[in-house]
């Protein structure tokens, strides 16, 4: 789990294992900006259901690579430098991984092709 005052974002985080982990990483003391492509009263539900003020729903398509820039430059605006990123969203996995890769954990590589299993 991440440490309490991190900044999280969850793509997918309206409904099934995106909300669980945005919820937990709330509870947690984490900041957490969630998304959803459609439905704004999903993620508008697992605010009210997070500690106050800890979760930040944002309306969007993170299929669309200018959406994840937008998404991120939003975050940290409103709740500084993304920590952690959870790429539940169904689409649109590698964007905001891409977004966010200059401050990618050196062990993780420079991106999501790193993580693969040469084997």
């Amino acid at each position: 789990m991440a440490p309490p005052g991190k900044v999280a974002l969850v793509t997918g985080g309206g409904r099934g294992l995106g909300r669980a982990m945005a919820l937990g990483l709330s509870r947690a003391g984490c900041r957490v900006a969630i998304t959803a492509a459609r439905s704004r009263a999903e993620i508008e539900a697992v605010a009210r259901d997070a500690p106050q003020g800890q979760i930040y729903p944002l309306l969007v398509d993170v299929s669309r690579e200018s959406a994840c820039a937008a998404l991120v430059k939003e975050v940290e605006a409103q709740l500084g430098p993304v920590e952690v990123l959870v790429n539940n969203a169904g689409r649109g996995d590698a964007l905001c991984f891409g977004t966010l890769s200059h401050r990618a954990n050196p062990l993780l590589g420079d991106g999501p092709g790193d993580l693969e299993d040469d084997h």
